[in-house]
Parts: C-alpha cells; sequence; structure tokens
C-alpha cells in the first residue's frame, strides 16, 4: 500500500464517488451480472474487478451488531461500489454469499458507547424528514408534522439492493404533479434506492462535508451504513468512520491505489471474540486474491481461516470431517 497522509478538512479533493472516471468499471460490472455465453467455467464473477484507483482512502469500522468483541477495521478507497463492499464484507466475515442482503444508509446517527457497544448504531434521524415544530408553540404544527412524518424520522436516507427498488415503492407509488398536497409528503416519505453498482462511498462520504449524501445537513461522522445479510435471521454489520488518534479518517495515497487495507480484526460470528484471524488475511493483495480465487475466507470452530484453496489449514480439514460424519449418520438413520 502506497504511503498515505491524513487531509486536512480545509483541503479540497476531487471525489471519486462523483468522477466519470469509474463509468468504464461499472459497464463491466454490469455486463458480468448478464447470462454468459461463453462455454468457459472460469468467467469472473460480478465483484470480481476491483475499483478505479484513486488517491483517497477512507478509513472505516465494521461491527458485527450485538457483538462486541467481533469487528474488523479497513482503509478503503473512494472508489468502491456497494457492489464492491458486499464483496468484501464476504471476505471480511467469511460468509458464503447464498443468503440474500440490503444495504441501509442512514443520517444523523449516534453511536453507543466505546466501552459499551463500540461502532454499533444507538439512534438515528433521516434528514430528508422535516425539522419537528416546536410542540408547545400553540400551532397545529406539530400535529401535522407527526400525522405525516413520526413514523419515518428513523428511517433510512437511502437503499441499495440488487432490484434498485424496494416494497416501499410499490406500496406508496409514485409522487404526482404536485398539484395535491400529499405529493410533497409522499416525495419525502419514499426513501430513495439504487443498485449496488450504482453508488460508491465517494458518494456517501465527502472530503468537503457539504457535498456529502446529505449535501451538508449532517457531518461525515454522522452517516453510517447497516448491512443485513440472511435476512430470514440476520446478521447486522454497522459500518461507521473510524478516526485515529488525531481525528483524521480520510488519507491520502502518494500513489493512486484501488486495494483495500486491513487495519485491525477481532473475532468471528460464533464464539465471538475467541477466535483468530489468519495473517493472510492482512497482505495487500489478499481482497485481489479472493476475488481470483485463489484464497478463500471462512469461519470455522477456532479460527476465521483465510488460506490459498488447495492448501486448507487444519481447522478446515476437521470441520470438513466433521461434516462428511454428520452426513455419514444421517444416511444411516
Amino acid at each position: 500500500m502506497p504511503a498515505k497522509r491524513p487531509l486536512d478538512d480545509a483541503s479540497e479533493v476531487e471525489q471519486p464517488g462523483a468522477s466519470a472516471k469509474r463509468s468504464k468499471t461499472l459497464d463491466q460490472l454490469d455486463q458480468l451480472d448478464q447470462p454468459s455465453t461463453s462455454s468457459s467455467s472460469h468467467a469472473p464473477v460480478p465483484a470480481s474487478l476491483l475499483p478505479p484507483p484513486c488517491d483517497t482512502y477512507i478509513q472505516l469500522r465494521f461491527q458485527l451488531h450485538r457483538f462486541k468483541g467481533v469487528f474488523r477495521v479497513a482503509r478503503l478507497p473512494l472508489t468502491f461500489t456497494f457492489k464492491h463492499l458486499y464483496t468484501y464484507l464476504l471476505f471480511l466475515f467469511g460468509w458464503s454469499g447464498y443468503h440474500s442482503h440490503t444495504f441501509a444508509v442512514f443520517s444523523h446517527v449516534e453511536l453507543y458507547t466505546r466501552t459499551n457497544r463500540p461502532g454499533e448504531i444507538k439512534k438515528s434521524r433521516s434528514y430528508r424528514i422535516p425539522p419537528e415544530p416546536d410542540r408547545d408553540d400553540g400551532t397545529w404544527a406539530w400535529h401535522e408534522w407527526s400525522m405525516h412524518y413520526h413514523r419515518a424520522k428513523e428511517d433510512p436516507v437511502l437503499r441499495v439492493s440488487e432490484r434498485g427498488r424496494t416494497y416501499e415503492d410499490e406500496f406508496l407509488g409514485e409522487p404526482g404533479d404536485g398539484s395535491d398536497p400529499f405529493d410533497k409528503v409522499l416525495a419525502v416519505l419514499k426513501v430513495p434506492c439504487k443498485k449496488p453498482g450504482e453508488v460508491t462511498l465517494g458518494d456517501i462520504w465527502s472530503k468537503d462535508w457539504k457535498n456529502n449524501l446529505s449535501k451538508g445537513k449532517c457531518s461525515n461522522q454522522e452517516l453510517a451504513i447497516k448491512f443485513e445479510y440472511d435476512l430470514s435471521s440476520p446478521w447486522e454489520v454497522d459500518i461507521t468512520i473510524d478516526p485515529d488518534k488525531q481525528g483524521h479518517y480520510l488519507w491520502q495515497t502518494g500513489t493512486p491505489d484501488n486495494h483495500p487495507e486491513l487495519i485491525n480484526a477481532k473475532g468471528a460470528d460464533i464464539d465471538g471474540k475467541k477466535k483468530t484471524i489468519s495473517p493472510l488475511f492482512f497482505e495487500h493483495t489478499a481482497f485481489e486474491r479472493y476475488l481470483r480465487g485463489e484464497i478463500r475466507s471462512v469461519v470455522c470452530n477456532t479460527e476465521q481461516a483465510v488460506y490459498e484453496k488447495d492448501h486448507p489449514p487444519a481447522s478446515v480439514l476437521e470441520e470438513n470431517d466433521e461434516e462428511s460424519d454428520e452426513a455419514e449418520e444421517d444416511d444411516l438413520e
């Protein structure tokens, strides 16, 4: 990873999230989503391409919800799309990718204390909802606001899903031409939804906070992402800015790069912080090699194993043996 220097808040950096130079990669990803006509069994998967290199990285904490000792801290290029982010989460936590998933972006986020539940979202407030009027101002303004917006005040400000559309869209329908007073309310209540390849980290967080997703209605630190995996019984990951001791969370690379850099990792999903982490996890090209299928990531009984595809560690072999024994017992029954 090239040397990095923290960015001064007063400096201006062109945001890769809004840059046209990502378009080529996004087009390639979209093409890979289509059914393949090739007879090759080694065609790349949709998220197997790294994003365009950029010189601005953001440090994020990936906190497994309700598991205090299970987290990852990584620096990612702002050109990372949510499609890349999803695949990186599978790598980080050793998940298979067989289950459904969704992302939601929240604003005006408040976190639990680091000694209590570090990195977990405590509550949020949507910047899209009009400010709550004074309840005791002697008018009906608060009652009208409450009737329309009270239940939606903690809604996400953006959803990201493969469908690019939510059931909420289908229920609420599209706003009219504005002649109906409820059209304005409907436009606010409908949370925008985009596809993973259409949104980058640079579209959420910006060096100039007035250009972040909220357009300055809340700070970068008050924006966070919640990832849900296996929606029938979800694993949740809270993704938040993770500043260093000097308060820096955006970093300038000496040379543009596109590899995520894992800084810290502890624990795994089952048995929490008791599990160890493979050193291979921290190599600069580990994620790229994972995308190529050269290495694998899986949660075992004693560790989060990241290993060469053809050389699984003893913990993986032991777990496979246990699964084989269970299968044989089932066959005998």
